[in-house]
């Protein structure tokens, strides 16, 4: 008896004037583009087999020469749109595209088991249909160069059924510069990588710009995967999810550099590092009404050799029940110059290695914590941070938050500093108030230096919010400088400007008023008193036993606002602490 197996053979003749071929076991060979012009992809005289692609073929292959649009439309059989491999690409002069217009989503573009390839001069346009790709051993999305512009409906990357333990990759910029932009509709996938290069000598650019729709990945995000690659992830509109992966980091500059910007849109992701291995360089950006709502830490500088920055200049950076790390063992620097950035902590050049570095610069907007504020460690970091205006706020319902200052440089020039407890206890801690106002409710100063509230020139304020502040090398009033508030003082005082406690006046209760939702944006506001502390704070689940600090005011006598941006959740419930 005779036993019969099924072999596919796949030959490549590159000599044949650039011109593959290629045959499968079945009889049939490639489906080749042969029309030199424009035409249907349902039209099987378009082809080199005579009839149109499909599953029991080999690959299909977009090539030849010539600049040319090939449709897929309403009119094509679903039995034509599920193929094997699909290579599209032209040249450094010529552009060959592949259109799917109105086929509509439930009449996918299917590649079985294999990738779905673009080179120079390849493009891929889809508008109101849909494209899956049901990969296995790694193949899914493999863009190297070229375009693919999804304007409505649907590409999704998913895993082969028969095959287990597999991540379908879906890769932006192999080889020269590529692009995914997604203007609207869903895209789906595990793992998206950005200049991913498999050798060092291309220098591949990888970006994708979202200004609508969702793009949502159940894996990782790797921007500027490669030493010599680069990546670029523009949020301009819709939204960017990735699933919280504890194995699979996000990274902004993985081993070469990128970049994520996020501007009037909504970026939910879990772990983060910006800049994570030795030689990276990583930026995350945060501008106007965007959103980037970490579930895990975000660490800054990951590794040693590793150079990363993070701005917030608008919207808000939200990592509330977890750590911002700047610096972490390699070279971090954040700086919020107006929005918000809140998280549970921020550590600063706290991990005691010889390569930490981090810096953080508050020009504007609020710096929000609820637990921690960690700056320097006792051994080898190297940590400044600069507070020149906005509103600095370490402090918790609990009145429980610590500033430990342990080394490094802190310069208070202006702005506001509201503490639960200030921890300077270490004579390589250096702290500076030249201006601005420091409140706290505890401080222990014990570095081998007085604390000098002032410059001389500069207005500064150091307000007392009760509890006790103890000084072993005292405390220094400069000229233009005032000591107000509350509390109990431990230690001598040098006065060249103005004492002006008091500890008699009890505020009234805040009541909001005016309370306004508009899309994501919430605005209330409630009368205040003079000098009084006033801290907003939320929590979505009214039952939950802990509120989260938005961000903490002075009372001017008057009415002060507040505006707040939330993210999908229905309900946010607000309350105003005074003290």
């Amino acid at each position: 008896m005779v036993k019969f197996c099924r072999v596919r053979l796949r030959w490549l003749f590159p000599s044949l004037g650039g011109l593959s071929l290629f045959f499968a076991s079945d009889g049939f060979a490639a489906a080749i583009w042969t029309n030199p012009g424009d035409g249907f992809w349902r039209d099987g005289t378009n082809w080199s087999s005579g009839r149109v692609p499909s599953a029991d073929g080999g690959s299909t292959l977009i090539t030849n020469a010539n600049t040319k649009t090939v449709t897929i439309d309403a009119f094509t059989l679903s039995t034509n749109l599920t193929i094997n491999s699909l290579t599209i690409s032209g040249s450094a002069t010529t552009t060959n595209t592949l259109l799917l217009q109105d086929a509509g989503t439930n009449n996918p573009l299917t590649l079985v088991s294999s990738e779905l390839k673009l080179a120079q001069g390849g493009a891929l346009i889809i508008t109101n249909s849909s494209l899956v790709l049901t990969g296995s051993f790694s193949q899914g999305l493999n863009l190297l160069a070229g375009d693919i512009v999804l304007h409505s409906g649907s590409i999704r990357i998913v895993e082969d059924p028969a095959v287990t333990n597999i991540t379908v990759l879906a890769r932006i910029g192999r080889t020269n510069a590529a692009s995914l932009t997604i203007n609207g509709g869903t895209m789906e996938a595990g793992t998206l990588r950005l200049g991913e290069t498999p050798f060092v000598q291309f220098a591949s650019q990888g970006t994708v710009r979202i200004t609508g729709g969702l793009v949502s990945l159940s894996s990782e995000l790797s921007v500027g995967d490669g030493i010599s690659g680069t990546g670029l992830v523009e949020v301009l509109g819709g939204q960017l999810r990735v699933a919280n992966n504890q194995t699979n980091i996000t990274r902004v500059g993985d081993a070469g550099v990128g970049q994520l910007v996020v501007s009037n849109a909504s970026a939910y992701i879990g772990n983060v590092s910006v800049a994570r291995h030795d030689g990276a360089r990583g930026t995350l950006i945060v501008q106007s009404n965007g959103l980037v709502h970490l579930t895990d830490d975000l660490s800054i500088g990951r590794f040693s050799g590793a150079t990363g920055e993070v701005l917030v200049a608008g919207g808000q950076l939200e990592v509330v029940d977890n750590q911002i790390w700047v610096g972490r063992e390699g070279l971090g620097r954040l700086t919020v110059s107006s929005g918000l950035a809140q998280a549970q902590s921020l550590e600063v050049a706290a991990v005691a290695t010889n390569t930490s570095f981090g810096t953080v610069m508050l020009i504007g907007g609020s710096l929000v914590l609820s637990s921690n504020l960690v700056v320097g460690s006792e051994s080898n970091s190297i940590a400044e941070m600069v507070v020149n205006g906005g509103v600095l706020t370490v402090t918790n319902s609990n009145a429980s938050a610590l500033f430990d200052f342990r080394r490094g440089v802190f310069t208070m020039e202006g702005g506001t500093m509201t503490v639960d407890r200030l921890l300077v206890t270490n004579s390589g801690a250096q702290f500076v108030g030249n201006g601005g106002a420091v409140r706290a409710r505890g401080t222990r100063v014990s570095n081998g230096r007085p604390f000098v509230v002032g410059d001389g020139t500069k207005p500064a304020v150091f307000e007392l919010l009760g509890g006790t502040h103890s000084f072993s090398d005292g405390l220094v009033i400069s000229s233009n400088a005032t000591l107000k508030g509350c509390g109990t003082i431990v230690g001598n005082i040098v006065n060249h400007g103005t004492i002006a406690t008091n500890c008699s006046a009890v505020p009234t209760r805040p009541v909001i008023v005016n309370v306004d939702r508009t899309g994501n944006a919430v605005r209330f506001s409630f009368d205040s008193e003079n000098g009084f502390a006033y801290t907003v704070e939320h929590k979505i689940v009214l039952n939950d036993p802990s509120w989260t600090v938005l961000r903490t005011e002075t009372g001017t006598g008057g009415s002060i606002s507040i505006t707040n941006t939330i993210g999908p959740e229905p309900t946010r419930f607000y309350r105003v602490r005074v003290e």
